[in-house]
């Protein structure tokens, strides 16, 4: 063998070995790198959730509070006590409820009319209102607040914010 080749053979095996360190080290560092953004996405997202957990939390305080007010309360009262006198609560319900649902959205009757204007949906659209005003957006789609057998006693709006007259 000539020194020729020998230069050319040790030229080579060291090219192979660089390209071969090369390879193996561009290998490791590309699964280091997705593994720390990976870290890095996986603790912003349980950062995210932690904060959404506490605004949710926050906010059934408030509303857990809210439901403890003089207006809701006297509207639970009154609801309730108006219902433990209907023979046949459920043929009402369901009564009410075809109504309901029978009429296009754009339309308010009587019935519903007196559910999303008395006093305690008034209060129910302050709060959605609060929320829609402090965020910038709609938050709070819709409040229902019901008896104990279930039946709307207050609701902040009907159907995509139509309110009686708007």
């Amino acid at each position: 063998m000539t020194i020729k080749q020998k230069l050319i053979g040790g030229f080579t095996v060291i090219v192979l070995l660089i390209a071969v360190t090369g390879y193996i080290s561009y290998d490791i560092l590309k699964e280091a790198l997705q593994t720390r953004i990976g870290q890095g996405y996986s603790s912003l997202t349980a950062e995210m959730l932690d904060s959404i957990d506490r605004s949710i939390y926050a906010k059934i305080e408030a509303f857990q509070i809210y439901s403890k007010n003089a207006v809701t309360q006297q509207a639970l009262i009154k609801s309730n006590q108006e219902f433990d006198l209907h023979g046949d609560r459920q043929a009402y319900i369901q009564e009410k409820d075809q109504d309901w649902t029978s009429v296009p959205k754009s339309e308010v009757t009587d019935f519903m009319y007196g559910l999303i204007t008395n006093e305690a949906s008034e209060e129910l659209r302050k709060v959605t209102t609060f929320y829609e005003d402090q965020y910038g957006y709609k938050v709070i789609g819709e409040i229902i607040v019901t008896n104990k057998y279930g039946v709307n006693v207050a609701q902040s709006e009907k159907n995509d914010r139509l309110l009686p007259g708007g």
